[in-house]
Order: structure tokens, then sequence, then C-alpha cells
């Protein structure tokens, strides 16, 4: 079992959340912090957690069950690394006074100390693996007849360069330039599929794609699922890229 040091409480409502640090034995270590519920607000809230140190090894992520306003938050951090554990709130109200003070501040502490102290009783959370496990393998693929399609082009680049070359190999490398781009137009549309079929999911994973590094660490790959400076800016960017694949 893992044993984690830090622990984080969110308290999450539907447009932001509130988030604070502490650390075992059971002590505050950095105070709450208000964040957006929105891409924008993963992100940062992301960029804090690296800030503060925070390695996702030994860090567990808890927040209350609250549905759809928790989901987005919790598919960003495990697509990032991060554990992440999902109580429902009467386990929590049950371990704090019912007289407590009740306010976004206090909950998110409350819900730290709750991770901290019944580490070994909490509800990992998972996303829908069925999904996750097709993208990631698809991004890998993609990424792999990436490579293979520069090597061809510009090894037919190099042939027709050439003052005496072989009309097989130019036609060779053109028949697997045009099956490889084939294939990868056909990866895409399927990506596209996937990410639509989970509305969730689908912004979720369209951000994260878009921010540098953590596209990589979804496919399992060293370079982007991307050729040359083709990779989209922002999520806006990775839908349409996709979309004008389908």
């Amino acid at each position: 079992m893992t044993t984690f040091v830090s622990f984080v409480g969110v308290d999450i409502a539907s447009a932001s959340f509130m988030a604070c640090i502490g650390t075992t034995p059971w002590k505050v270590r950095v105070k709450p912090v208000q964040f957006e519920n929105a891409e924008d607000g993963f992100v940062s809230f992301l960029g804090w957690l690296q800030e503060h140190h925070l390695k996702a090894a030994s860090t567990v992520v808890c927040m209350e069950a609250t549905g759809v306003y928790s989901e987005g938050l919790a598919y960003f951090l495990h697509a990032s690394g991060y554990t992440v554990a999902v109580e429902p709130p009467l386990n929590i109200q049950r371990k704090f006074p019912v007289n407590a003070s009740k306010t976004d501040e206090l909950d998110c502490q409350y819900i730290a100390e709750y991770a901290c102290r019944y580490e070994d009783k909490l509800s990992l959370w998972k996303p829908r693996a069925d999904i996750l496990e097709q993208v990631k393998v698809l991004l890998t693929t993609r990424q792999y007849f990436s490579v293979q399609l520069t090597g061809h082009k510009n090894a037919l680049h190099a042939i027709l360069r050439k003052k005496v070359s072989s009309e097989l190999a130019k036609q060779a490398h053109q028949t697997m330039i045009e099956q490889i781009a084939k294939a990868i137009k056909d990866i895409d549309r399927e990506i596209r599929r996937l990410i639509d079929s989970d509305p969730t999911f689908k912004q979720t994973l369209l951000l994260l794609l878009s921010v540098p590094g953590i596209g990589l660490q979804l496919a399992g790959s060293p370079a982007p699922p991307y050729a040359g400076n083709a990779r989209p800016k922002s999520p806006g960017g990775v839908h349409r890229h996709l979309s004008n694949q389908a």
C-alpha cells in the first residue's frame, strides 16, 4: 500500500473549488487557495501543486463525491499522475463536530485532515479505464506512425535529389507514405469518436493534450502525438485538429 506524505483537501462547487495542503503527522502546510472549477483552474491547480513540490507518487488529493462538479478535476488529476480519493460527504461529516463552522476554507481542511487520518480507508478513484486505455494506445500508435511517416518522407526526398535513383524505391516510399497517412487519419477519427462518447472525459482530455508534458504522459511516448510544429496550442486547437480528420 502506498504511504502518502502530502494530503490535499478539495472542497468543490459548481464554479470554483478551495484547496489546502496538509502533512503527516497532521498539520496544515499550505493554507486554502481558491481555483476556478474549469479548464484554466485545473491547470493553475496543477501548477500550484508542483510549485509546492508535491510529488504525484507521495500525494493524495481528496474530495467529496459531488457528481459532475468533481468529475472533471478528478479526470485531470488522474491523467496527470496524482492519486485521487473521492469520499461520500457523510463519511467526512461524521468525523468532525456537527456544530463546526461551515466555510469553504474549513471544509477543505477537514477533507485534507480526513485523508491524513483515514488514509487506509480512502476510496481511490479511477476513470473509465476502457476509454482512457484505448486513447493511450491510439496515441502511442499514432506517434510511432508519425515517426515512420517522417522517415519515409525524408528517404523519398533524398532519393529524388539523386542523379541516379530507383523508380521502385520511389514508389515503395510513396506507397508507405500514403498508407501511413491514412492510418493516422483513421486513428485521429477513432480518438475523436472515443472523446465524444463521454462529455466530461472529452473536455478534460482535450485540455490535457494541450498542456505541455501531459499529453506525453497520456501517450507514454517520448514525443507528442503531433508531427513537427502542428501541435495545437489550446483545447480548441486540439478539437479542431481531430475534427479535421473526421
